[in-house]
């Protein structure tokens, strides 16, 4: 006895319900990309100051509100990158921030730092520390 039975739409079911699915699974996956929440883990000292310098080449940069933060951030990313690439170097860049300050400065800050890769820097208080401690020794 021959079945009659046509296995066609049986078939188109299946493709249609895993196509389904993984449409789905894509756009959840691109949902959980799109609303991704990070965390940023920062470790305090005790000391009262943690970064000393060997030699008091700092360069020195307030953020206070103004105007001009714009152009000392612009300035920030070019010293940044110039220091963290120079081997032997025992130097640094100090940012003070103001209360008046804006709070897309200091993530301006940690945004350059992520970018440019720098390895060593941090906030505390009213200061963002980046500082180079000789790469070529210390990798």
């Amino acid at each position: 006895m021959k079945s009659d039975l046509n296995p066609f739409p049986a078939i188109a079911l299946s493709c249609l319900a895993i196509t389904l699915l993984l449409c789905r699974n894509y756009c959840y996956q691109d949902f959980l990309q799109r609303n991704s929440y990070y965390a940023l883990e920062v470790t305090y000292p005790d000391s009262p100051m943690p970064m000393v310098f060997a030699n008091r080449s700092v360069i020195k940069i307030t953020l206070d509100g103004s105007s001009n933060d714009k152009l000392n951030i612009e300035f920030a990313r070019g010293a940044i990158k110039e220091l963290i690439h120079q081997q032997g170097a025992s130097r640094g860049i100090e940012f003070t921030i103001t209360d008046q300050a804006k709070y897309s400065s200091l993530v301006a800050l940690f945004n350059i730092c992520l970018k440019e890769e720098a390895r060593y820097y941090v906030s505390y208080d009213d200061k963002f520390f980046v500082f180079n401690r000789s790469p070529g020794r210390w990798r």
